[in-house]
C-alpha cells in the first residue's frame, strides 16, 4: 500500500527526533559554561548592577534624589574613610538600613545580603571612583558630636529656621523625621547638606554645628527608640566560620 507524502513526512521527523534522543544527556557542565558569567565587583558594570539592585531604592538610581542621603557628593567622599563605609555598608544603621555582611546578623539587625568585607570593599571603591574625588580620603572628622542644645536652638533660629523650621515645606524639626534619623543623620545633613535639592554644605563652625545637632536630638520625641536608630554591633563569626 503506498503511503501519502504526509504519512511519509510524519515518519521521518519521528527518526529524526527519536535519532536526537539517543544521543543522550548533554556533558555535566556544558550549559553552565555556554552562559555569560555577570560581571564582578571588581568592575564597574558589577558595581553599578549591585547599586540599582540593592542600593538605588533608597539613594536614587544615581546617587541622587533619594529618600536617603546622596551619594554622588564628592565632598562626603573625601571626608569619609572607605573602612568607616565599609563598616556602615556592612552592619548597616539600625532600622533605617540593613546591613550587608553576615556580621549584621542576629536580633532586630537581619543581613539583607551575606557579603564578605573583601566584596564591601570592591563596591566601595568602585563608588569612590564613580562619584568621589581622586586621592586619599581626608582625615576622618564625620563622627558627630553634640554641643550644647541651648546654644544650638539660638543657631538655629538665626541660621536653620527660615528653612527648615516647623511649619515650612522642608521642617526638620517634625517629630516623625526626628524619630528616624540618628544624630549622625543630623550632622551629616547639616555638614554635607542635599546637594541633590539645593542645600548647599554648611557654612556654620565645628562648634556651631555640633551645638545645632544637640538642639535637634533633644526634640526627638521621648516615645523614639534610641536603641532602633543606633547601628547594630558587628557579631563576630562562630568558631570554624570562614566569613570575614
Amino acid at each position: 500500500m503506498k503511503r501519502s507524502p504526509l504519512v511519509m513526512v510524519l515518519s521521518m521527523s519521528t527518526c529524526v527526533a527519536l535519532s536526537a534522543c539517543g544521543r543522550g544527556a548533554l556533558p555535566p557542565g556544558a550549559v553552565e559554561a555556554a552562559a555569560v558569567p555577570p560581571p564582578g565587583l571588581d568592575t564597574p558594570e558589577g558595581v553599578a548592577n549591585f547599586w540599582s539592585s540593592n542600593c538605588a531604592g533608597c539613594h536614587g538610581a544615581d546617587g541622587q534624589l533619594g529618600a536617603a542621603r546622596p551619594l554622588d557628593d564628592p565632598l562626603w567622599w573625601r571626608t569619609m574613610p572607605d573602612a568607616q563605609v565599609v563598616e556602615t555598608v556592612a552592619v548597616g544603621l539600625g532600622r533605617l538600613m540593613p546591613g550587608f555582611s553576615a556580621r549584621a546578623k542576629g536580633g532586630p539587625y537581619i543581613a539583607y545580603a551575606n557579603l564578605g568585607d573583601a566584596e564591601i570593599e570592591l563596591v566601595v571603591k568602585g563608588l569612590r571612583a564613580r562619584w568621589g574625588t581622586p586621592g586619599e580620603p581626608a582625615a576622618a572628622g564625620a563622627a558627630v558630636r553634640l554641643g550644647d542644645a541651648a546654644r544650638g536652638a539660638s543657631v538655629f533660629a538665626n541660621a536653620c529656621a527660615s528653612c527648615h523650621a516647623n511649619g515650612t515645606a522642608a521642617s526638620v524639626t517634625d517629630p516623625m523625621f526626628l524619630a528616624n534619623i540618628t544624630d549622625q543623620g543630623l550632622w551629616s545633613a547639616v555638614v554635607f547638606g542635599r546637594p541633590d535639592l539645593g542645600k548647599a554644605a554648611t557654612t556654620l563652625s565645628p562648634g556651631e554645628v555640633a551645638d545645632v545637632v544637640a538642639h535637634l536630638a533633644a526634640m526627638r520625641p521621648a516615645w523614639a527608640s534610641a536603641a532602633a536608630l543606633d547601628p547594630a554591633a558587628p557579631s563576630k563569626p562562630a568558631t570554624g566560620d570562614s566569613t570575614p
